[in-house]
């Protein structure tokens, strides 16, 4: 069967009542981009509007309130909720809407091995049990307004229902489900799978809702303390505390200026475990005050967000709707939206490892990403994934289909042995800003991998993907000479919010013979690449790298180099993604030639964004340039050179102004240069440009260089 899977947030946190009952959860599917259920299943679709005039029951709403209904045909969906606590309710109810069609016929209906069944799990969605059933029979259809039959039980009673017959059902169409009586329990899941096997046939689901009675008549709890921000991007920001003695948190967050409002003794707010929440749709406390959180944890991951703009954060503890009147606040800035999501390295030659089988070694290979200032929602499409072996730009979707695994991230976890250090995507149902992220394919093989060396990285996001196009044995080029030689991948986050699109390439040639061969790409992208302008690796390994990582680079943001004063250089450089990290070694040289280490920086290895100081007393009677190398050394004493800038010290304190753009670099002197040279970072001259008396602007044709760092070197 064609596994199709979304995984996608929970956008509904309205507080409603209805008839007397509080509303625990809520999911009228009106959001067709963030909604509180994960799927899997076949042709699921968002519908609205009516019927046909040729279906049965013709011409009849698809829905039952809103606009959209979620619908299932040809196939078997299973809809799982998030997980809600019902401790401080009695009466808790669950119940949807159901209705049967014959889709594109006036010839079919639901048969009895056409099914809607409901699971129950008290677990966190750990164990199931199911409790409620309702078939179809001999091509029986119904509208929600034409079918009037109500099929409800009480937990923990397992019932089945079905049409007396078939045709067009009134009292015996079942178009309510309904489950009453359910446990409180801090960690409620339902399930609901829906069956059908022809393309003809149609069951559409909408306005699920858990209802319950508030209890109101608990103490008072502490307050929560200790408030802190991390992971802020220009999105989202994870804001985390320390628990009062109350079962519960709610967090308000306003936009602009302090939160002014306050939860309402008795009022209950809608409760969720959820790991993520959109600012901007929950229930408010006042105008533009919106609550994004309530539950029993002690952090939640805000997104939505506008970029640069300050978000005020109020922080209640509860205790059955009993709240603590002192609200823990702060308040954060998000960033400027400044760096992309990129691919930082592809295990290209993946291993053929015994657990996966001989021939199986598409299953063995991993692309690592970086989110850069953007948290990405992990729901299918999000995230664009293309490869090609001879065309560029690749159309060949890898990721169109993104899955929970929580089997192979448990494998994955036991092999690290460093407790979570890898997250399922799907099940977070996002990743963070400046986090990193693998693109699995759902069968990967993990268990002869040594995943130790990772664990610094913790955690990483992995996303996996049951795309028809993943070839089990082998999707990347290995080692040799094809013609053409170059092969490319394309990456595209629009679909996510997320205007980043970026190209890139490797050579076969160049690639590392033998399994485990990979590649980096080093630079963090601000802005996006086209096919004329195609990335290409940082680095080509000079071995395999079976036993992982995978070299996960350090993204150097930014290194800029200023005259602080007279005789002082400020240097500052910015960095994200650091791992296994000792130092950073700064070195400086007067002809760009030889070079002297003059400070060093202790790494922070975080993925979060760093920002480094230096400064160097510079003599003018050296010379008039300054120019510095930025390098890094691991925890194994190996090195690399990361970056390079330059100073001009020339005593009229005019600039050398130099431009970089996607045919070159343009240079603007403010007198004659004896020579200009593009030059590596291990000194190798790629240009000379001799300077003459009156010239003072250059330019440097790069088109034909490989991206990655080089030294402007200028006399």
């Amino acid at each position: 069967m064609n596994k199709f899977y979304s995984l996608l947030y929970f956008s509904l946190l309205f507080l409603i009542t209805e008839n007397g009952f509080a509303q625990i959860a809520a999911e009228g599917f009106e959001n067709t981009t963030y909604f509180s259920m994960s799927s899997t299943g076949t042709l699921s679709n968002f519908l609205s509007g009516n019927s046909a005039a040729g279906d049965l029951p013709a011409s009849s709403p698809l829905k039952a309130v809103g606009t959209y209904a979620y619908g299932v045909n040809n196939g078997t969906t299973t809809l799982i909720s998030e997980t809600y606590d019902t401790r401080c309710y009695t009466s808790v109810t669950m119940q949807f809407r159901l209705a049967a069609f014959s889709y594109g016929s006036n010839a079919n209906g639901l048969d009895a091995t056409d099914n809607v069944i409901v699971y129950v799990s008290t677990d966190g969605g750990i164990t199931y049990t199911q409790y409620l059933e309702v078939d179809g029979n001999s091509q029986a259809y119904w509208s929600y307004a034409g079918g009037t039959g109500i099929a409800t039980t009480a937990y923990p009673t397992s019932t089945t229902y079905a049409p007396a017959a078939g045709g067009s059902r009134t009292t015996d169409g079942y178009s309510t489900l309904r489950i009453t009586s359910l446990p409180n329990t801090a960690n409620l899941v339902i399930k609901i799978i829906a069956d059908n096997n022809s393309a003809t046939e149609l069951w559409t689901i909408d306005d699920f809702k858990i209802t319950g009675t508030a209890n109101t008549g608990a103490s008072s709890p502490t307050a929560p303390t200790g408030i802190t921000f991390s992971q802020v991007g220009c999105n989202a920001f994870l804001v985390s505390w320390t628990k009062g003695n109350g079962n519960a948190d709610l967090v308000a967050v306003k936009a602009g200026s302090a939160v002014t409002g306050s939860p309402t003794l008795g009022t209950g707010y809608t409760l969720t475990n959820s790991n993520g929440a959109l600012f901007g749709i929950g229930s408010t406390l006042n105008a533009s005050e919106y609550v994004v959180y309530n539950s029993n944890g002690g952090s939640v991951l805000v997104y939505g967000l506008a970029p640069a703009t300050t978000y005020y954060v109020s922080i209640w503890e509860s205790n059955c709707f009993k709240y603590n009147a002192t609200a823990l606040t702060g308040n954060i800035t998000t960033t400027s939206c400044s760096y992309c999501p990129q691919m930082n390295s592809v295990l290209v030659d993946g291993c053929n490892t015994p657990s996966c089988g001989a021939g199986n070694e598409g299953l063995t290979e991993m692309a690592f990403f970086n989110s850069g200032s953007f948290s990405i929602p992990a729901n299918t499409n999000a995230v664009g994934y293309n490869f090609d072996q001879v065309t560029n730009p690749p159309t060949q979707s890898y990721s169109e289909i993104i899955n929970e695994n929580p089997t192979t991230i448990s494998t994955m976890n036991t092999a690290a042995g460093c407790g979570t250090l890898f997250v399922d995507a799907a099940t977070a149902g996002y990743i963070p800003p400046y986090s990193t992220f693998v693109i699995l394919n759902n069968l990967f093989c993990p268990t002869d991998y040594n995943m130790s060396s990772l664990c610094a990285l913790a955690p990483i996001y992995v996303i996996f993907t049951t795309s028809q196009n993943w070839n089990t044995s082998g999707n990347y080029t290995n080692h040799g000479c094809p013609s053409p030689n170059d092969k490319y991948w394309f990456t595209d986050f629009s679909q996510a919010g997320i205007t980043c699109v970026h190209y890139y390439y490797y050579d076969a040639c160049l690639l590392y013979n033998g399994d485990g061969g990979y590649i980096t790409y080093a630079a963090t992208q601000t802005t996006n690449t086209t096919s004329a302008t195609t990335l290409a690796p940082a680095v080509y390994s000079a071995s395999g790298s079976c036993t992982l990582p995978v070299v996960l680079p350090v993204n150097l943001v930014e290194f800029k180099t200023e005259l602080s004063d007279a005789n002082t250089a400020h240097l500052q450089f910015t960095t994200i993604n650091e791992s296994n990290l000792k130092q950073y070694i700064l070195s400086k040289s007067y002809d760009g030639v030889t070079y002297t280490n003059f400070d060093r920086r202790s790494a922070y290895n975080t993925s979060e964004q760093i920002n480094y100081h230096s400064y160097d007393r510079v003599d003018k009677s050296i010379g008039n340039i300054v120019y510095y190398r930025l390098q890094e050394e691991d925890f194994n004493g190996e090195k690399k050179y990361i970056g390079s800038s330059f100073v001009n010290l020339k005593p009229n304190n005019k600039d050398v102004i130099v431009n970089l753009n996607e045919e070159g670099i343009a240079i603007l002197m403010p007198v004659s240069a004896k020579s200009i040279e593009l030059v590596t970072l291990d000194g190798q001259n790629l240009i000379t440009i001799s300077g003459t008396e009156n010239e003072l602007s250059y330019h440097i044709n790069t088109t034909s260089f490989a991206k990655g760092f080089y030294l402007l070197r200028i006399t």
